[in-house]
């Protein structure tokens, strides 16, 4: 469904814009990065009347678009900052990031992950060469750790968005979807420096709700044969939703397709909700007085 439609400030920073769009054009994050493709999906495309581009950031090498926010902040920091090493709190994707990050740059990274992260995401961090702390049983839990761990170790937090450079590396993204067309084809808490971006950028927002995502990774297995995590299937459904609801046909649309870092775990309970979310399923319930011969009667 649709959410609130974002009231835009009266006065928009233009130059602050152009700064951005300056340091994106120059960012750093293709020492570690590649130009991801965009691909047309096929069924997906048909079913809803549309062009449907997959912007493929799930074929980094961490499978997601945060190892261009990450980098591109790693990269810019002062050599004493880097000599002394990093840190962030992350159960995903971002944690996967800074440690690629760090190994380029030769300098040391501390992951703080829950106690409650899967298997998966912490042995992926340590591939990669991340030193994995775990502590608590929430994220929240797990930043708190790290501020700590911040100041008597002296290291430098990577956050995940409400950084400049984070917010230039990410925005690469879109550049290259830009360029792409052109030659031919949601935390707990927006950070405010996003926030401020998006008030003057974007158009509406799309709320999507778990058996819709479902269903999205399960449209997605069937067009590519590939399996996305949750959170990397949302633009795809917001999309799906709002071509919907505004009976949208006919022309090109972009999501930008981030994050295969599934926990196999989840599957059987994605696999149930999927139909639900494509409402080819429903779920009724009733209340039934503990009477004899009541559950007969029904039939």
């Amino acid at each position: 469904m649709l959410g609130a439609i974002p009231k835009r400030p009266e006065v928009i920073d233009e130059r602050r814009q152009m700064k951005y769009l300056k340091n994106i054009l120059s960012s750093k994050v293709y020492d570690v990065a590649i130009e991801s493709p965009l691909e047309l999906t096929r069924k997906l495309s048909t079913q809803l009347g549309i062009n449907l581009w997959l912007k493929r950031d799930d074929s980094q090498y961490v499978f997601s678009f945060k190892i261009r926010g990450a980098y591109n902040m790693m990269a810019n920091l002062p050599k004493e900052a880097l000599e002394s090493g990093v840190i962030c709190a992350s159960a995903g994707n971002h944690a996967q990031g800074v440690a690629l990050a760090a190994g380029r740059l030769r300098t040391e990274a501390v992951i703080v992950m829950p106690r409650s992260t899967p298997p998966i995401k912490i042995d992926a961090v340590r591939s990669l060469g991340g030193n994995v702390v775990l502590h608590g049983d929430t994220f929240d839990d797990a930043q708190e750790y790290a501020q700590q761990l911040r100041k008597v170790r002296n290291l430098t937090i990577i956050p995940p968005f409400d950084n400049e450079n984070v917010i230039i590396g990410q925005g690469t993204v879109g550049m290259e979807i830009g360029r792409q067309t052109r030659d031919g084809v949601a935390v707990k808490q927006v950070g405010d420096e996003n926030f401020r971006i998006s008030r003057e950028l974007i158009d509406g927002i799309v709320l999507v709700d778990k058996d819709a995502i479902a269903a999205g990774i399960k449209d997605m297995f069937e067009d590519t044969r590939s399996i996305l995590e949750p959170a990397g299937t949302v633009s795809i459904t917001g999309a799906k939703a709002y071509c919907k609801y505004n009976n949208i046909k006919g022309v090109n649309i972009v999501a930008v397709r981030s994050g295969a870092n599934m926990n196999f775990d989840q599957l059987g309970s994605i696999a149930d909700n999927a139909d639900s979310g494509n409402q080819t399923e429903a779920t009724f319930a009733t209340i039934l007085p503990e009477k004899p011969r009541r559950l007969k009667n029904i039939f």
